[in-house]
């Protein structure tokens, strides 16, 4: 049944209050939004990081031998990993063996601040050979656990080597934008598929992941010709491209205040899982992820008629342009223009050109920095 709009008055889905206290700058900086409503938008914070480390003499600190083979260099780090001399530095849980205790596979240690968990285990590359894996949250682990890490790896490794052999396999980039709830944010990205919805009890929503597109089905036949039974995925989607969540209703479900009291928090995730071999050493002159996805406050993206598109733009997250369209009996005209403002024309909550600039603030604020060659921020700075 098409639904009767009668005028243009309703009232934007949500008026925060100015967010208590004011995010700390340099990490956010301050915009104006096309109503007028003033947001805080952080500079982007690595949010998840995974590196191989390739082991051999290239990595070795400048005391051990050259002539160490692999093997031993491999039994000296299970050492220093699985009984740490290094301050504030604690083995979580106890690490896993293979073949009957025998050899290693992985340890988890706690450091930092927050005792913030980092996982390292054994990895055998396919062509990088023996190599050590290394998984953190950068932003929970910080500046001190920063420290503590590169006091744990300096007695063995070369850290400037390192960094230039380590090989980055994920990391999630995050922007918090302070003063704008979920509910009001618009996502694209250039090579998306399925959507994920998540409402919480009360029906609001609280999370939007945009998956990767799936590769169109191609029949497969065995050696006489005969078509093979093709099998459903064992996911419904494939991974996530972009997670846009609501941050204040994560942090009040484990029993931890909102930062900046009553105003909404919307948390922005990018995550990059595909690299074409991106070492460690180069993190800080990435090539922008932004590039790839647009996310917009809603109220933006067109001008006029703002009760309307606020319905078209809700109803489209659950049916097709046409079938938004014609549930508003929309004009033609009008809902073509609809269409057009949902592509997120007016990216102002993820604008590559300045949003972008801020990375390496993002990586100072976290102390990741510490892991990477000097000089390495500044390239990117200018």
């Amino acid at each position: 049944m098409p639904v009767n709009i009668a005028g243009d008055d309703v009232s934007p889905l949500t008026s925060p209050p100015a967010p208590i206290p004011i995010p700390d700058k340099p990490l956010f900086h301050e915009k104006t939004l096309s109503d007028g409503r003033q947001i805080w938008v952080s500079a982007p914070q690595p949010d998840r990081l995974s590196f191989v480390i390739p082991l051999s003499k290239y990595v070795y600190a400048k005391h051990i031998p050259k002539e160490t083979s692999v093997p031993d260099f491999v039994g000296l780090v299970v050492e220093q990993l699985t009984n740490p001399k290094t301050t504030n530095v604690d083995l979580v849980g106890k690490s896993k063996y293979a073949n009957q205790g025998q050899d290693w596979r992985a340890t988890t240690l706690s450091m930092g601040k927050r005792e913030s968990r980092v996982h390292f285990s054994y990895y055998k590359h396919k062509t990088l050979g023996i190599s050590l894996r290394v998984e953190m949250n950068p932003r929970k682990l910080g500046p001190l656990g920063f420290k503590h890490l590169v006091q744990l790896l300096a007695p063995l490794f070369d850290m400037k080597g390192m960094a230039e052999a380590a090989r980055v396999t994920r990391l999630d980039i995050a922007i918090d934008v302070v003063g704008v709830h979920v509910s009001e944010v618009i996502a694209r990205h250039k090579k998306e598929g399925k959507r994920s919805l998540y409402m919480g009890n009360d029906g609001r929503l609280e999370t939007i992941n945009i998956h990767r597109k799936r590769p169109a089905f191609k029949q497969k036949f065995d050696e006489l010709g005969e078509p093979i039974k093709a099998f459903h995925p064992s996911q419904p989607a494939e991974k996530v491209l972009v997670r846009i969540y609501d941050r204040m209703r994560e942090r009040t479900a484990i029993g931890q205040a909102p930062p900046f009291g009553d105003a909404p928090i919307t948390r922005i995730e990018i995550v990059k899982d595909r690299f074409k071999k991106t070492h460690l050493a180069s993190l800080a002159g990435l090539p922008d992820p932004l590039a790839e996805v647009r996310v917009g406050y809603g109220p933006s993206q067109t001008s006029g008629s703002h009760s309307r598109w606020h319905r078209y733009w809700h109803l489209a997250r659950s049916l097709t342009p046409e079938e938004a369209g014609a549930l508003l009996v929309l004009p033609k005209g009008l809902g073509q223009r609809f269409w057009k403002s949902s592509q997120v024309p007016t990216a102002d909550l993820s604008a590559p050109e300045t949003s972008w600039e801020g990375w390496h603030t993002g990586l100072k604020s976290t102390g990741l920095s510490l892991l990477l060659p000097s000089g390495s921020l500044q390239s990117i700075a200018k």
